[in-house]
């Protein structure tokens, strides 16, 4: 069944590509009954491994949620897979690209089950679970050398940036699905750390990703789900400044202007801290005088010059912890459960009506790289805590799109979460 817009491309002769059954497709038993197929992990997948472990000693292995898009049409390549089957891309065909982008209701929907993990790992059925939650800024410079170089901000004020330099092993490994809308990417990459300039004035960059991430990590592999505010194409002005206020929150007092982000007005409103309470910014609004709260990890607060608009996006991706498939005996088990995971994920995102992501897909990437006046109702977003109870909007001083901008205050629970 065709689940995202029709795309009647065929793949491009020659590609390397490989079927295999689905992990979550069923068998019948012996004497009657039904079981889960064994998932047999496919030649390819060893061999792109194996190659990572041998290159290097300290490779990053991750798998990532989103799809390959056909760049013309800007939906989903089609490339005729039967229902059951999957189906191994190693070199993307041309006139597409991978988009590593899921809608808000898949990223609501795992950050939900994930949340109940945390409270009970025994549900997740891979080792112990630790949460912790980030709130970072990536700025993409170019050196001396024009080499690209990824300078990480914390945006908390507890930590001094880093500098890395990746290192791409090729080619990176796609999973297609017959019946799932969401496509698995494979890759690996090696890290390079890079020493900071005295005067960072000498690089350049021009983009800016504000992250924030909710951690969940196992035995084996960490588990990201990550809000994005995407800046690009920004002035030297404009990149000195978001680096010049990294640390604002830190030093936030009542009285304090700030902005603040709204979705259905797709503006910064400016405001003023009325209230602090742990983890709540209660802000008046210049403009209206209505109030509105955020969390002070929120990368919907900035600063009071802050005015370029971001574009938001949700990312998921399953990272191995280092080292662990160094030991030859365990690799096959590691990559088991790694691969594993990641299908179970991709089944829990997709529980939404598929009508509602085909339609997510299909205007996301059409106006890719356009400004739109507001985001669709559904990517608006309400980013829940482990132990945390669904909270309702109030109704006085705020509109009903503006509640869905509040970052809810985070409870304590147990499990190493934070």
């Amino acid at each position: 069944r065709q689940l995202v817009g029709p795309s009647q491309r065929q793949p491009v002769p020659n590609r390397l590509h490989h079927q295999f059954h689905v992990m979550e497709g069923q068998a019948k038993k012996e004497g009657g009954g039904v079981a889960k197929k064994k998932f047999k992990i496919p030649p390819q997948v060893l061999d792109f491994l194996h190659d990572g472990v041998v290159a290097q000693s300290d490779m990053e292995f991750e798998l990532k949620l989103g799809q390959l898009i056909d760049t013309k049409s800007w939906v989903k390549y089609d490339l005729s897979i039967p229902a059951g089957r999957n189906k191994i891309i190693e070199t993307n065909p041309i006139g597409t690209r991978f988009s590593s982008q899921v809608p808000n209701t898949a990223f609501k929907n795992l950050n939900a089950t994930l949340n109940e993990w945390v409270r009970d790992p025994s549900n997740s059925k891979y080792g112990q679970l630790t949460y912790t939650r980030t709130l970072e800024m990536d700025m993409a410079y170019r050196d001396e050398n024009q080499e690209k170089i990824r300078v990480t901000y914390s945006l908390r004020g507890n930590d001094q940036p880093r500098a890395i330099q990746k290192q791409k092993l090729r080619p990176k490994i796609i999973y297609f699905s017959g019946e799932a809308e969401l496509d698995i990417r494979m890759s690996a990459a090696h890290e390079y750390k890079v020493e900071l300039p005295e005067d960072i004035s000498a690089w350049r960059a021009d983009s800016a990703r504000v992250k924030n991430r909710m951690s969940y990590r196992f035995d084996l592999f960490q588990v990201d789900i990550t809000e994005v505010c995407g800046y690009k194409d920004m002035t030297p002005d404009q990149v000195e400044s978001l680096v010049a206020h990294k640390d604002f929150r830190k030093g936030l007092r009542e009285g304090a202007p700030v902005s603040a982000f709204s979705y259905s007005k797709q503006e910064w409103q400016k405001g003023v801290v009325k209230q602090i309470r742990g983890k709540d910014i209660r802000i008046e609004l210049e403009e209206t005088g209505q109030t509105k709260t955020l969390r002070r990890d929120s990368p919907f607060l900035e600063h009071k010059e802050h005015t370029i608009l971001p574009e938001v996006t949700y990312e998921v991706e399953v990272e191995l912890l280092p080292d662990v498939l160094r030991p030859a005996e365990k690799r096959k088990e590691v990559i088991q459960q790694w691969m594993e995971i990641m299908f179970r994920l991709r089944k829990i995102a997709q529980r939404p009506s598929r009508h509602h992501h085909h339609q997510y897909y299909k205007q996301k990437h059409r106006h890719q790289g356009e400004r739109r006046s507001a985001p669709p109702h559904h990517m608006q977003h309400h980013v829940q805590q482990p132990g945390e109870k669904r909270k309702h909007p109030s109704v006085g001083g705020k509109g009903k799109d503006e509640a869905n901008d509040q970052q809810p205050p985070e409870k304590k629970h147990h499990n190493g979460s934070s």
